[in-house]
């Protein structure tokens, strides 16, 4: 059954068949506006909700029975601000056979360069994938509240759409198209090809021939909260012996763009030491550990540790740092190596000011004189 209907889906005519009788390739109608948040007080941060093309193109995760057509669609967005986004919300415009029986899988990917019209999606972004939502859905049309806020720095991003929807009791779902086209064109891909697009990995739309075969965007919004992409936060550790002790001081730099919240710096103190003191506040133990709470984009912080040396020599070091929304981990730890000596004198041995050196002089001088007198009346 599955060979004939991709040989029937391979007919450049869209047919207007019923959901039932067949899997389509485009929608053959548009869809409405998704319905309000059912969360907080998002904000619209991108859109690209108009121009609708009457037109839609699958993304769905089919039962087993159809998995060859199981396809996914993407379109790109660019984070404006420099303090980054906090992405609460995404809204579709779809239309769908029988709404109410749909969860979503949302993924925001990175942009990869030249692969495509220009571009193409790249990597999935740390922490920004979510599988399961249960969505809002207006006819087709999804409000989609992510679980947890993804959070984005500066720069092009992808949100790619899965709608997971049993065909046999729902239908098809599709994304909405748009005729302009904003950044770079959306994609679409079919991993087991059975609309016979060949599009078996992200490929621009067009290119692949689905929802309508000509219209370039997808419709959609992207909801939240201006800023809260963290800094780049970076560490830096010397070390210098006084005899006996060795002071170690902390600098931790935020290069921004955003302030960095929840700053942490541990530091695991060798053997060779003893923990002594510090001026970053708070009672610290090792492992030891400075909450160093808020660095403000382009600001710095720093404090010293005071150590004793157990075992002098080549003492190593090594202190990290953590941070909300750090994008650039590669600069998170540094090493301090300082050749670390016992200093002072041995135990059991007492030690004399000058005033002490003077009065033992003279008493050795005394002693002298006496012991010559004593050999002289002798």
């Amino acid at each position: 059954m599955k060979k004939s209907l991709g040989s029937f889906l391979a007919l450049a005519v869209l047919l207007a068949l019923p959901a039932s009788a067949a899997l389509q390739k485009g929608a053959g109608h548009g869809g409405q506006a998704p319905m309000a948040s059912t969360k907080g007080a998002p904000v619209l941060l991108y859109s690209q909700n108009n121009s609708p093309a009457g037109n839609g193109a699958p993304d769905q995760d089919f039962e087993a029975s159809f998995n060859a057509y199981d396809s996914e669609g993407a379109d790109d967005f660019i984070v404006t601000d420099a303090t980054g986004w906090t992405v609460e919300q995404i809204r579709t415009v779809g239309t769908t056979g029988t709404p109410g029986g749909a969860t979503v899988k949302v993924t925001f990917l990175d942009n990869s360069p030249g692969g495509g019209d220009p571009d193409l999606p790249g990597a999935a972004v740390a922490g920004c994938s979510y599988t399961g939502i249960v969505p809002t859905d207006n006819l087709g049309s999804l409000t989609i509240d992510l679980p947890a806020p993804c959070i984005l720095p500066m720069g092009t991003y992808w949100v790619a759409i899965q709608v997971n929807q049993n065909f046999g009791s729902f239908g098809q779902h599709f994304w909405s198209n748009r005729t302009i086209q904003s950044n770079s064109e959306s994609v679409w891909r079919n991993p087991g090809d059975g609309f016979a697009s060949g599009c078996t990995t992200f490929t621009p739309q067009t290119t692949c021939g689905v929802g309508g075969g000509t219209n370039p965007d997808f419709l959609f919004e992207v909801w939240g909260q201006l800023g809260g992409a963290g800094g780049d936060v970076s560490i830096t550790k010397t070390g210098v012996d006084l005899g006996g002790q060795i002071v170690y001081t902390i600098s931790v730099a935020n290069a921004g763009p955003g302030d960095a919240n929840n700053v942490v710096v541990t530091d695991t103190l060798p053997a060779e030491v003893s923990y002594v003191s510090d001026t970053c506040g708070g009672t610290n133990t090792p492992p030891w550990t400075w909450n160093a709470g808020t660095i403000l984009a382009n600001n710095s912080a720093s404090c010293d540790i005071t150590v004793s040396v157990v075992t002098p020599g080549a003492i190593v070091n090594t202190a990290s740092v953590t941070a909300d929304g750090d994008g650039n981990t590669a600069n998170n730890t540094s090493t301090a190596t300082v050749q670390g000596t016992l200093g002072g004198n041995p135990p059991g041995i007492p030690t004399l000011d000058t005033i002490g050196l003077v009065i033992l002089f003279a008493l050795l001088a005394a002693a002298a004189l006496i012991m010559v007198r004593r050999r002289a009346r002798a």
